[in-house]
């Protein structure tokens, strides 16, 4: 059966990245024991490039562990899933990952059902941060 590890939310912050960029970003989201959502998210938690992240269809981004392992690994990073957000995850799951999560599945956790609406994308700020955070 399937768990949540770990839960993050983030509001939007000025981030001055390794390379020396500065971008508004709430990628760096930090983990918490727990969270209310509703329809646009969690309180608390926040996008930062509201044209491509965000709404109700891009509300709160699921990460499977294996897959942060896997791509953290594939980066050549020694990040780990309990610590602060790397990829912009707000839940790190067991046992979910891209080869057994579809667009429309629901998932109940506690009292607020989700639905699956799409992949995450890759984008400029998740470059930067994997990029250049310290591990």
């Amino acid at each position: 059966m399937a768990e949540v590890l770990a839960l993050k939310i983030g509001l939007v912050e000025n981030i001055t990245f390794a390379d020396g960029t500065t971008l508004e970003s709430a990628i760096r989201k930090q983990p918490v024991n727990k969270i209310t959502v509703h329809e646009l998210g969690a309180e608390g938690n926040d996008v930062g490039l509201k044209a491509h992240h965000g709404g109700v269809d891009k509300a709160l981004f699921f990460m499977a562990e294996k897959t942060f392992e896997k791509l953290t690994a594939l980066i050549g990073k020694d990040f780990d899933w309990k610590n602060t957000a790397i990829y912009g995850e707000n839940f790190i799951v067991s046992e979910l990952d891209e080869t057994n999560v579809c667009v429309g599945d629901r998932y109940q956790i506690s009292d607020v059902i989700l639905e699956v609406s799409q992949p995450r994308k890759p984008c400029e700020r998740l470059s930067l941060n994997s990029e250049c955070a310290e591990t």
